[in-house]
């Protein structure tokens, strides 16, 4: 049976989900339990198709909502669509963004820390294992912003002119890969 058909919501737009462990409050052991938040509206502002917000399903129960974490890109009339989702489990920080703004969610707290609006816009960015940095492309821009984990200043640009668009980190962290819509090659 589809996942789909359990959760009473097509899922048919791609929403962008990221899976994270955390550690169960009722436990004293602290067993670990699987959680995939998927952020919400995912292409085209479809809002018909779990709203806005953050979408927690519980992994360890046949992905069971168990909540929506609201935030402040889903309080708009008229919500922006995401473009990009990552957490780091270490930091317990989700990150995502909108056409124009990359936001910064303390899963612990569900508290939106804070929100940025970027140089060139925004589209599928990479974190860093560590959670210090993420790797935000322009949307379809000459660049790609490096961002502070904990704050969101940029501290840097990384200029390809290839019309930013995917990015993904190493899983040891030393390697960005970053792929441009008017480009053939892969800038690493």
């Amino acid at each position: 049976m589809p996942t789909t058909t359990r959760l009473r919501f097509p899922l048919a737009p791609v929403l962008f989900g990221i899976a994270l462990l955390a550690p169960s409050a009722s436990s004293t052991t602290a067993a670990e339990r699987h959680f995939l938040y998927v952020a919400a509206p995912g292409i085209r502002n479809y809002l018909e198709f779990g709203g806005a917000g953050i979408l927690v399903f519980d992994m360890d129960r046949d992905h069971a909502f168990v909540k929506r974490i609201e935030t402040p890109a889903g309080r708009k009339e008229k919500p922006e669509n995401i473009k990009g989702v990552c957490a780091c489990a270490a930091t317990g920080r989700l990150y995502f963004t909108t056409l124009t703004r990359l936001y910064c969610v303390d899963l612990r707290s569900e508290k939106t820390l804070w929100q940025e609006a970027l140089p060139g816009g925004c589209d599928r960015m990479s974190i860093t294992p560590d959670g210090k940095s993420l790797f935000v492309p322009s949307l379809e821009g000459p660049h790609w912003n490096v961002v502070d984990g904990a704050t969101g200043d940029v501290v840097e640009q990384v200029v390809t002119k290839s019309g930013s668009h995917n990015t993904v980190c190493s899983a040891d962290g030393t390697r960005i890969y970053m792929a441009g819509m008017r480009s053939r090659g892969l800038t690493v």
